[in-house]
């Protein structure tokens, strides 16, 4: 493929665009084929139509990132036709195809992901050799489990618009102070929104809150232990440690869904491939690359000469 000097490529641009726009009735020869479904330059010039200029631009220019686009497109299309044929779309119904080229690309990603847990799935054995001779995929650098409690208020709250969240504040500590527990404080009263019931924050990798202070001061608490009052710029709070897990290693148990996500990881780029061929054998598909590159190439950018308006 000639790299084209951006000099001359407006005046290129200028002729494929009127080309195009004309091609809705006669659509000549298709840009792919797949399992018998045509797919012309219209559709690629429509699926390709609002990306951004710079977007455009690129592939005018960079061989490299055309060619790359254009197999892109051409294994999204197969595995599209794949998902519909081998039930992925059944057991995914939320995915089923809307013509939407980010869709298509969506779906090709996750009939991947599909795929690899279907009919690629490690076995036992597998596993446990990976456990075995990669140990750093299963080593864990220890997680806290807690539970918060407390008020917030708005960056713009009045005077009595934060008094009034200080005294619900000092409601919640003195129901603490009287005995209730924590997680029913917390459901009652507190502002603080959570991923469970309670408070309870759920774990969390003790690396992402070393090195800085509200995170230091929650780590020196011991399974049942309460914080000080922790105090914000727009809020007021307590935590509640109510688990640790040591830094060590996982159990193999504890580390499957680990070391299945790195086999997958592993293998993906040459499932991938091999799908593709694969599929492309299976629905007798084929791509017209330089036709592909020069339709999404010929999408108006900011500065092209517009086509002429046709005279009545």
């Amino acid at each position: 493929m000639s790299f084209v000097s951006r000099g001359c490529f407006a005046a290129v641009v200028f002729l494929l665009v009127g080309t195009i726009a004309g091609s809705a009735s006669a659509q000549g020869e298709p840009i792919a084929e797949i399992n018998g479904n045509k797919i012309y330059a219209l559709d690629v010039h429509n699926a390709y139509a609002a990306e951004r200029p710079e977007f455009v631009q690129k592939i005018r220019f960079d061989d490299n990132a055309a060619r790359t686009l254009a197999m892109d497109w051409y294994r999204a299309q197969l595995f599209k036709q794949a998902a519909i044929d081998e039930g992925y779309h059944q057991a995914n119904p939320a995915t089923l195809p809307q013509g939407n080229r980010i869709r298509d690309q969506y779906v090709a990603a996750e009939y991947l992901t599909w795929l690899l847990g279907k009919k690629y799935k490690p076995s036992e054995m597998e596993l446990r050799q990976i456990y075995q001779m990669q140990p750093g995929l299963c080593a864990s650098n220890g997680k806290v489990r807690l539970a918060r409690a407390g008020v917030i208020w708005g960056r713009n709250a009045s005077p009595e618009e934060i008094a009034a969240a200080e005294d619900r504040f000092a409601e919640i500590q003195k129901r603490l102070a009287a005995g209730e527990s924590f997680g029913q404080v917390a459901d009652d009263a507190s502002d603080f929104r959570t991923s469970g019931t309670g408070g309870d924050t759920g774990w969390v990798d003790i690396k992402t809150l070393q090195g800085n202070p509200l995170g230091e001061k929650v780590l020196a608490l011991s399974p049942g232990e309460r914080s000080e009052v922790i105090s914000l710029p727009e809020s007021r709070g307590l935590f509640e440690m109510l688990d640790v897990e040591a830094a060590g290693a996982l159990s193999f148990e504890n580390c499957r869904a680990r070391l299945e996500e790195a086999i997958a990881r592993n293998y993906r780029n040459d499932v991938r491939r091999r799908r593709v061929n694969e599929l492309a054998d299976k629905y007798n598909a084929s791509l017209n690359l330089d036709a592909f590159i020069t339709v999404v190439r010929a999408i108006p950018a900011p500065g092209d000469p517009r086509p002429a308006a046709k005279q009545p």
